[in-house]
């Protein structure tokens, strides 16, 4: 996941003379890309990957509807 906010920053930001970036340098592309087939989903930083997938339960044994049993 840390590999898609560095592709996030490094696309979203500004450059000095406005243009806008067209490929990711091989340091945040391949470990976006290894990453994102050893977990089958596609090389982007997406919401459910990002809020959804992104917690722990305190106790494994606890309801998980219970909002204190989860840690983000």
């Amino acid at each position: 996941m840390l590999s898609g906010f560095f592709a996030s920053t490094y696309v979203n930001h500004d450059l000095p003379d406005g243009d806008s970036v067209s490929t990711l340098p091989a340091g945040i592309a391949v470990p976006l890309y290894e990453t994102s087939m050893e977990i089958d989903r596609k090389p982007i930083l997406s919401y459910d990957l990002l809020c959804l997938h992104n917690f722990q339960r305190k106790d494994p044994d606890e309801d998980i509807s219970l909002i204190s049993s989860i840690v983000f």
